[in-house]
């Protein structure tokens, strides 16, 4: 299924970064960094909180705008 495979490189991304937290490109948004998911149209933006912890912000699709727009 499209979805379970989806998830999967999500996960695999994920971990990743928990292992090379600089991997992903400094962020639009201050004090964030982005790590576009090969294979996929996806991109993870995440906080480095200490050298133990990263925060997942959000996963986009790539055709997103980002950052949000209000108004």
């Amino acid at each position: 299924m499209l979805a379970d495979r989806i998830l999967s490189r999500l996960r695999q991304a994920t971990e990743t970064l928990r292992h090379h937290p600089l991997l992903g490109r400094t962020g639009t948004v201050s004090g964030t960094r982005e790590l576009p998911v090969h294979g996929l149209l996806y991109t993870i933006i995440y906080r480095i909180v200490s050298t133990a912890q990263l925060d997942i912000v959000t996963i986009l699709h790539q055709r997103m705008l980002y950052p949000l727009m209000e108004g």
